[in-house]
């Protein structure tokens, strides 16, 4: 196979301005930290934009982690649901395809460059 594409024509995807965004989760991934601690690695794009993609780490509970830690990370998890309207039980790739609105704020990263970041989950009324 010979590949001839015109790849000067190809935009580079940029991170979006600050400010209020719809989002779709399109992968999650269940990953153990580098401490060890269970999360979900989530993936989500921005709703009618050309933009990099936006990445979240879901932590959860650990069977070590103190109550103010687990009490901490379980209102994280219910920020999150409540924003893509997912109620537990819950299979985690079953997220893959839900809608919600968050607060993007805009971050430099020494490998990637610009990023988006959630600043916060919002949940729709």
């Amino acid at each position: 196979m010979i590949l001839d594409y015109n790849l000067e024509d190809v935009p580079e995807l940029k991170a979006v301005a600050p400010g209020e965004y719809s989002l779709t989760i399109i992968n999650v991934e269940e990953k153990v930290d580098k401490n060890g601690n269970p999360g979900i690695l989530v993936m989500m794009k921005i709703a009618d934009e050309e933009a990099k993609s936006v990445t979240t780490w879901l932590s959860l509970p650990g069977d070590d982690d103190e109550v103010e830690v687990k009490n901490r990370k379980l209102r994280n998890l219910k920020r999150f649901l409540e924003c893509f309207s997912l109620t537990l039980p819950l299979e985690v790739s079953d997220m893959v395809g839900s809608e919600g609105w968050a607060i993007l704020r805009l971050e430099d990263d020494e490998e990637y460059g610009e990023q988006n970041r959630i600043k916060r989950f919002l949940v729709q009324n």
